[in-house]
C-alpha cells in the first residue's frame, strides 16, 4: 500500500483555513505522483532539505488539512518554486540514475518498488513540466500525502 502524493499548484490565498474549506483546492491544477513520489525523491538525491527535498520536507504546514494530528500537506512559497525548477532543471538523467541506484539495491526496504529512472522518466519530465508552469503563474505548490 503505503501513501501516494498529489502536487497542486495554488496561491496562498486558496489554502484552505479549515476542513471545510478543503473544497476549494479542487479546481487547482494537479499532478498526482501516486507511489512514485519516492522513488523520484531518491532520483533527486533523496535530500533531506534543500530544493530537490521539496516533496518529502518541503514547505511549512497546513494545520487546515491536518488528519489525526499527523499534517498531510505542506505550501511552498514561489520563491521557492523558482529554486526547486532551477534544481530540477539541473539533474542530468546520469545523475538521477546514480541517486536511485542504493534504493533499488535494498530489496530488504523496498520489496515492493524496485524502480528504476527508465520506470519514472515520463512522471519527472511531466513533473519538470508542472513545476515550471507553476513558476510562470507565480503560484506555490501544495504537496498532499494520503495514505
Amino acid at each position: 500500500m503505503g501513501l501516494d502524493c498529489a502536487i497542486l499548484s495554488v496561491t496562498a490565498e486558496q489554502l484552505p483555513e479549515d476542513q471545510e474549506d478543503v473544497e476549494r483546492l479542487d479546481d487547482a491544477p494537479s499532478l498526482s505522483l501516486d507511489r512514485y513520489w519516492d522513488a523520484i525523491h531518491w532520483a533527486f538525491g533523496n535530500a533531506s532539505a534543500g530544493a530537490l527535498g521539496f516533496i518529502q520536507c518541503g514547505g511549512e504546514p497546513v494545520e487546515a488539512m491536518e488528519i489525526d494530528d499527523w499534517n498531510n500537506a505542506r505550501f511552498i512559497e514561489p520563491d521557492e518554486v523558482r529554486r526547486i525548477a532551477a534544481a530540477i532543471a539541473d539533474l542530468t538523467e546520469a545523475q538521477m540514475a546514480a541517486n536511485l541506484e542504493p534504493r533499488r539495491s535494498s530489496k530488504e526496504r523496498y520489496p515492493d518498488l524496485d524502480i528504476g529512472l527508465d520506470d519514472i522518466r515520463g512522471l519527472i519530465h511531466k513533473l519538470r513540466k508542472f513545476v515550471d508552469e507553476t513558476v510562470a503563474a507565480e503560484r506555490g505548490l501544495l504537496v498532499v500525502f494520503d495514505g
